[in-house]
């Protein structure tokens, strides 16, 4: 049997979010925090120029020297009803042309050795993948951009149903 809990060490009105903007801006909250991180992904929206932006700013400075940065992006697909859903690709190599169909979105992405996430699985919106979110090879469970806690909780059971192991953005 498999659980799916979010827990926070303690109470936060909004969780804490890391961003590239935060970064470029060390304060000491931002510093506390970048201290513990080993790595992490960039994930521009269907680009992944933000990549060599990010490796340079931490090469010339001494507190991000020894965190690992990995490329990938959040593609934008042709979706139903005009609607653009996002699909996230961890550990790219190169570019992927957005709006294209979810099968070839994927197809670019496994080519590559990445890995596919359903950013957004069940958002209100309409950026998710909603009932084809299975075909990703992760789910994002939480994402704090959300609208509504609804939808987090959503993609957290269909996870579970399908599987899936959920990722936050």
């Amino acid at each position: 049997q498999r659980k799916v809990d979010i827990v926070f060490e303690k109470e936060f009105r909004e969780p804490p979010v890391v961003t590239v903007s935060s970064i470029w801006n060390l304060d000491s909250g931002t510093a506390s925090v970048a201290d513990k991180l080993d790595g992490f992904f960039i994930t521009n929206h269907n680009k992944i120029e933000g990549y060599k932006q990010i490796v340079e700013y931490r090469d010339d400075h001494q507190l991000l020297k020894d965190i690992r940065i990995f490329q990938g992006a959040e593609i934008s697909i042709n979706g139903p009803n005009g609607k653009h859903p996002h699909v996230g690709a961890l550990g790219l190599r190169q570019h992927i042309e957005p709006y294209q169909s979810l099968e070839e979105t994927l197809r670019a992405i496994r080519d590559q050795g990445a890995i596919s996430i359903a950013n957004h699985g069940f958002d209100v919106t309409g950026v998710g993948l909603m009932s084809e979110s299975y075909k990703c090879d992760l789910i994002e469970g939480f994402n704090s951009n959300n609208y509504d806690w609804y939808s987090n909780i959503r993609a957290q059971l269909y996870a579970v149903d399908k599987k899936m192991y959920c990722v936050a953005g």
